[in-house]
């Protein structure tokens, strides 16, 4: 996931999941496996395949999400 705040998300629900017995494997897994909400900060190749990739990040859109 994208962005700074999600980076300290993960942090903490891996500290969570550590005290809660769960292996670095498993919440490694876990982290890998967590996806962005439609219209979240998702990157999306451009139709050609070949060009800039497009940050869709309209969801909720508001100077703060957008600053993050």
């Amino acid at each position: 996931l994208l962005g700074e705040h999600n980076r300290r998300n993960g942090a903490a629900a891996a500290a969570v999941a550590r005290w809660m017995g769960l292996s670095d494997a498993d919440i490694t897994a876990g982290l890998r496996a967590a996806t962005p909400v439609d219209g979240r900060l998702q990157l999306i190749a451009s139709p050609a395949g070949a060009g800039p990739l497009i940050l869709h990040d309209a969801y909720n859109a508001n100077p703060s999400s957008m600053r993050e």
